[in-house]
């Protein structure tokens, strides 16, 4: 049985890895919306 300080390292580092993973696919999907609106289409490239 874990001990309550690994349990709260443990719920920390999902929620960290959660947070990150939502700003993170934010900014990728920002940087494509960008780049197809200044190309046209994202596919062109090949």
């Amino acid at each position: 049985m874990a001990t309550p300080t690994v349990n709260v390292v443990r719920w920390s580092a999902l929620l960290t890895g959660i947070t990150y993973g939502v700003f993170h696919q934010s900014t990728l999907q920002t940087k494509y919306d960008e780049d197809k609106a200044s190309t046209g289409s994202a596919s062109c490239r090949g």
